[in-house]
């Protein structure tokens, strides 16, 4: 996959009055790591990849939503975009999943464990009984460059650590 170059944009709607004139601004001006996003759209995400030197591929699923596909330490994750908001002209909800191919090798009970002593997802078998984590996150109420970096990477830690797991 090769390495995309997306523009910034921000999230956060914020009107200024003054003198009966309307001003609206995507994000709180400061440093990068300090805006405030209260939504994400391509652009941004490709751009926060793009900064942590991960590659990614834009795609869309049948109905036309986009999502990424990422490649962290030879393990495929896909990140999703969910509940567009108008007013802020981008998605306030992401879902981060990882499944892998275990031909039964991984039990229910496997998948329990892991859930009891692990934060931040969710593991399970899907239809086919293969292992799966997933992890919503939602940017409503406001988030920082910053902020979603940490996410992106613990949740790709969490898929790593799960890959040796089940291994």
């Amino acid at each position: 996959m090769g390495k995309g170059k997306l523009l910034l944009t921000g999230g956060l709607v914020l009107v200024v009055l003054i003198a009966g004139v309307v001003s609206v601004s995507t994000s709180v001006p400061r440093s990068r790591g300090e805006y405030v996003y209260y939504a994400v759209d391509t652009s941004l995400l490709g751009s926060i990849l793009y900064d942590m030197h991960i590659d990614y591929e834009l795609r869309h699923s049948l109905n036309g939503s986009p999502y990424f596909m990422i490649e962290y330490h030879d393990i495929s994750i896909k990140i999703s975009f969910y509940d567009w908001e108008d007013s802020f002209d981008g998605y306030v909800s992401l879902m981060f999943y990882a499944a892998w191919r275990a031909y039964g090798s991984v039990s229910i009970t496997d998948v329990n464990q892991w859930n009891a002593v692990t934060r931040g997802g969710r593991a399970y078998l899907d239809e086919d009984q293969d292992p799966v984590i997933e992890q919503d996150y939602l940017i409503n109420g406001g988030v920082t460059w910053q902020n979603i970096e940490n996410v992106i990477l613990r949740f790709c830690n969490y898929a790593r650590l799960f890959e040796e797991y089940i291994s």
